[in-house]
């Protein structure tokens, strides 16, 4: 048996779609940094510049990059859930999390910012999204 699935079941915190959905998309997130983010082996250095010659596979042309009405208002939907949840926070969470989420900055931008060390920048984020999941979890 996998150990997630014997971690879940000796606790199940929260309920099994949401927690078949959060193994799913560590999968994603997996493939993503092995496949797109890696240098040495990345599907981008795959791809071509034009239309595919006559038996060349290129991998862009297999996915619709355009999104829908439907995609569109998820998305918004998802955005506005988020942000109101991140008002319960204390406001150092929501400065952190911003900051990285929002913003894109990253630990040494924010340590800068914030005039803190790295790690503290980092160890504050991850407490910040702690105490959001934990919020989400409670609504």
């Amino acid at each position: 048996m996998n150990r997630r699935l014997e971690k879940y079941l000796e606790n199940p915190r929260v309920g099994i779609k949401r927690w078949i959905f959060k193994i799913a998309n560590d999968k994603i997130i997996d493939a993503y940094r092995t496949h797109i983010v890696a240098t040495n082996r990345s599907v981008n250095r795959e791809l071509s510049s034009g239309p595919p010659k006559e038996g060349e596979v290129c991998p862009e042309y297999f996915f619709d990059n355009e999104e829908g009405p439907e995609d569109k208002t998820e998305h918004k939907e998802k955005i506005d859930f988020l942000f109101k949840n991140i008002n319960y926070l204390r406001d150092l969470d929501k400065e952190v999390i911003l900051l990285r989420g929002n913003k894109g900055l990253g630990n040494d931008e924010i340590s800068n910012l914030l005039g803190i060390s790295e790690a503290t920048a980092s160890m504050r984020y991850l407490r910040a999204v702690q105490r959001l999941k934990k919020v989400i979890n409670e609504q």
